[in-house]
């Protein structure tokens, strides 16, 4: 629902607003057609490196800066890497199964991604409370759980160009092979 709300809403902000034309409203939609040719490892790896860089940024700097320095981009970045690697990973999901069985790839996906949040934040915070000094010096616990957070951006982005190889889903529309054969001939023809 949101995203056609969000879809909608830019492009209505961009003709009434800003006045584009339509080629300019359609311009301004593009960056959503290049995920559509680029392959799912590679999104994978732009999320992961997206959500690599927004660490390093975090884990890097001083402990008072202003925030439009370092919190600011790696704020944006961050934005960026669950879109593009929870998207790879339904993309994987969908097109590695038959269409009866997408919506518990789907739920499979999302279970996992969960998981792995909730693991991820655990090995951080147990590297946290390991190296912070008995609580004396808690930005470098701090720091240290962004470094095991830069490490697993660093694999899974590796991992994605190396090793995740999905061919390219070239079906026009939904193949009929894969339908339930259970139904009636009576029941199809209704």
């Amino acid at each position: 629902m949101s995203t056609g709300i969000a879809i909608w809403y830019m492009s209505v902000w961009n003709l009434e607003v800003r006045h584009y034309t339509l080629l300019s409203n359609a311009a301004a939609f593009s960056a959503l057609g290049v995920i559509r040719w680029v392959p799912a490892q590679h999104i994978m790896a732009m999320g992961s490196l997206a959500s690599c860089v927004a660490l390093i940024l975090i884990a890097t700097m001083p402990e008072q800066r202003t925030y439009w320095a370092q919190v600011f981009p790696a704020m944006i970045l961050t934005a960026f890497g669950p879109d593009l690697l929870f998207t790879a990973a339904q993309i994987i999901a969908s097109n590695t199964v038959k269409r009866h069985q997408q919506d518990v790839a789907g739920s499979l996906i999302g279970m996992l991604l969960s998981y792995g949040l909730s693991t991820g934040l655990g090995f951080a915070g147990t590297v946290e409370v390991h190296t912070n000094g008995h609580g004396r010096n808690v930005v470098q616990g701090y720091r240290n759980a962004l470094y095991v957070g830069i490490g697993l951006a660093a694999i899974a982005m590796v991992l994605a160009v190396l090793f995740i190889r999905i061919p390219k889903d070239q079906r026009d529309g939904w193949e009929g092979n894969d339908v339930d054969q259970d139904l009636a001939p009576e029941a199809c023809e209704a």
